[in-house]
């Protein structure tokens, strides 16, 4: 069939955001409704999202490494699907179906994250699409699972629908993707002190973004006010790759987290404006994946996995300790102001090669 020989960029990006949505859903769904009932204890749950995260982001330095040397990034990805689907058969042990559904979310992010980022390496617009598509299908797959519809099967069909499609995508990958994959590979990695403070300052921009994001609970986010909250982070992740690209990642950054820092002292409060508080936020929780790879430009898939270390390291506080000891407005706006600074400050220390598209 010619349309999966010779797979057009906008058919591909389609399939990669519908299946980032799909494996995000299915795992906050089997989290949830398949998990959920076996843990009795606060201590349990802490443990089985530990062991799930711990499994997600762990490895995925690894496997991006491992996909930057062998050069495969759909049959990696298909394991993904194919793990979590597996998951569902271990759901007699919560322990297990967690460390499994975890290594499968793994596979699942950075193989298609890498394609995407060799797909469109001067742009912010693919990548923002594709991460929005992971963020609404964590919130659509936890309202369902809320709601107590058993539709694991159809979940699964799914997911093994999806796993044939990579595979179909994958038989001719080395054929049709070979470009993308030269030019990766003759990229210099050519780090300066420079370069090296850039790397640092992304690190620490990641781990707060991702401190933060996970910070932002708001007690009035409850019913329709939940839903447009949740809508609000996925556009605005969304529309931050479009901004960038239109108007430049530095304008972008500036006039977003300026508009966040003014909104985030009534965001706890007031509804409306927190719900534009996480819009502008996130115009720029997206942009900032791109900025690794740029730097790190013949290892993309392994800057993808350390992008997601470090995610995990900023989201750790709030496991352990809750959301509520943090979301305070003082901490919402140091936090914005804090992380404008830093990423204006790696924007100023990057070499012009990391410029490209800006």
């Amino acid at each position: 069939m010619k349309l999966l020989a010779s797979p057009p960029f906008h058919f591909r990006l389609g399939a990669y955001t519908f299946g980032h949505f799909a494996v995000e859903f299915v795992a906050n769904y089997f989290l949830i409704t398949i998990i959920g009932p076996h843990l009795v204890e606060k201590e349990q749950m802490l443990t089985m999202l530990l062991i799930y995260n711990a499994c997600d982001y762990g490895p995925q330095v690894l496997i991006g490494l491992a996909n930057d040397v062998l050069r495969r990034n759909h049959f990696f990805a298909a394991i993904g699907p194919a793990l979590i689907l597996c998951s569902y058969f271990f759901r007699g042990d919560a322990w297990l179906m967690a460390g499994v559904l975890g290594v499968g979310m793994a596979f699942s992010h950075v193989p298609m994250g890498r394609q995407v980022l060799q797909d469109a390496p001067d742009r912010y617009t693919a990548l923002s699409i594709f991460v929005s598509g992971g963020v609404l299908g964590v919130f659509l797959g936890r309202q369902v699972a809320f709601t107590h519809i058993a539709i694991w099967w159809i979940l699964i069909a799914i997911l093994a629908i999806f796993a044939v499609l990579l595979l179909a995508l994958g038989s001719h990958e080395s054929q049709w993707n070979n470009p993308a994959e030269q030019r990766t590979q003759i990229l210099d990695l050519q780090l300066e002190r420079r370069s090296y403070l850039a790397i640092l300052s992304l690190m620490a921009i990641i781990i707060l973004q991702s401190f933060a994001s996970a910070a932002m609970v708001f007690q009035w986010s409850v019913g329709w006010l939940a839903w447009g909250a949740a809508f609000a982070a996925c556009l605005g992740k969304a529309l931050g790759g479009v901004f960038a690209d239109c108007f430049g990642y530095r304008n972008t950054v500036l006039y977003s987290l300026t508009a966040a820092a003014i909104m985030a002292g009534f965001s706890t409060s007031i509804p409306v404006l927190g719900i534009i508080f996480l819009f502008c936020f996130n115009l720029t929780g997206a942009t900032i994946i791109a900025r690794l790879p740029r730097l790190l430009p013949s290892s993309p898939g392994t800057a993808f996995g350390l992008y997601k270390m470090m995610h995990f390291i900023g989201f750790c506080p709030i496991l352990l300790c809750g959301a509520q000891t943090f979301c305070t407005p003082f901490l919402l706006i140091g936090l914005t102001l804090v992380v404008g600074l830093l990423m204006l400050l790696e924007n100023s220390l990057s070499p012009a090669a990391a410029h490209q598209g800006d």
